[in-house]
């Protein structure tokens, strides 16, 4: 698997386990002005 939801406290995590996997996530979201940060 590439990635996996974590549920924290508030939302929840996208983790990734490779690099190229997160970056297609962040364009996406970027796309629908959809705000990602790492953390």
């Amino acid at each position: 698997m590439d990635w996996w939801i974590d549920h924290a406290d508030v939302g929840s995590r996208f983790c990734f386990e490779n690099a190229k996997a997160k970056e297609a996530f962040v364009v996406t979201c970027d796309s629908f002005g959809i705000p990602c940060r790492d953390g």
